[in-house]
């Protein structure tokens, strides 16, 4: 089922490398609807939250090195102050103390345990941020199954924010998990938000991603008429692998072929031909 295509993921997440926009958007149109993520309310409200947890793609696992001790309040205010009174931690002394930190913040709940390094192991991780030993102890359980495997907690959120793919199998798995598609199918992104991470944090920033989302996801189904190649002397077109003619050539198009167009420039466009992607001289398109 084609979700996204990777030319509206790089129009959404301009920041994206070509490669990894493939990576992705191959595994969303193959993982999400094994979870029913399938229509496209469904897939919006899924990728506007992602693009908030993940920050475009960003980042694959929750940062704990922080860098300033302020920021670290203005996170966690009933956790931490400045001065370590009033029965809060003092959030100078776990400025760039990662595990500390996280074990600080996250153990003793989430299924957690005390005086362990659940806090850190269990961080954030994939495209839903996935975060407590509970939570990939539930997910580990359901992939073993799947997949026939023996791999532990532990492995499985390694896996989750080392791999695109796997990532996105945490995505499609947490989405199934928190029942997610009754409130995407009514449009209730604001309930979307509470059940994604227990309260409206967040909210703001997935609005606006979703604005985003809204603005691009539409293309995926319009299609894009082929281009035919032209030129004056009969001879067919070189497909180079970058724009200039000191990339190498992918193949020759023969004269009169078509091709898509990915985009067009002035001196260069990317197109596509015979299922390789790849540049020519704009001049040549008709």
């Amino acid at each position: 089922m084609m979700l996204i295509t990777k030319e509206v993921l790089l129009m959404i997440a301009p920041n994206l490398a070509r490669d990894r926009a493939k990576v992705l958007a191959d595994a969303m149109n193959e993982v999400l609807p094994q979870y029913g993520i399938v229509s496209h309310d469904e897939f919006e409200e899924y990728l506007a939250n992602v693009l908030h947890e993940t920050k475009f793609f960003r980042i694959r696992v929750e940062s704990m090195n922080y860098t300033s001790a302020s920021r670290i309040v203005e996170i966690w205010p009933s956790r931490f102050n400045l001065t370590g009174t009033n029965g809060r931690l003092n959030a100078n002394l776990f400025v760039r103390q990662p595990v500390k930190l996280a074990n600080a913040v996250y153990n003793g709940r989430m299924g957690n345990r005390m005086n362990t390094n659940d806090g850190f192991d269990f961080r954030g991780g994939g495209e839903p941020q996935l975060t407590g030993r509970d939570a990939y102890t539930l997910f580990a359980a359901h992939c073993n199954r799947k997949w026939n495997t023996c791999l532990t907690a532990f492995n499985w959120a390694e896996r989750v924010r080392s791999s695109d793919y796997w990532s996105v199998v945490a995505g499609g798995w947490f989405f199934e998990w928190k029942n997610l598609g009754p409130l995407t199918r009514m449009n209730d992104i604001n309930g979307v938000r509470r059940r994604w991470n227990g309260g409206k944090i967040g909210l703001n920033d997935t609005l606006r991603c979703l604005e985003i989302v809204k603005k691009y996801l539409p293309l995926v189904n319009v299609k894009t008429p082929p281009v035919v190649i032209r030129t004056s002397s009969g001879s067919g077109v070189r497909l180079r692998a970058g724009q200039g003619t000191n990339f190498s050539i992918i193949t020759t198009i023969p004269n009169g072929s078509a091709v898509s167009v990915i985009s067009r420039g002035a001196q260069w466009s990317q197109v596509r031909f015979n299922n390789q992607e790849g540049w020519v001289a704009s001049e040549f398109l008709s």
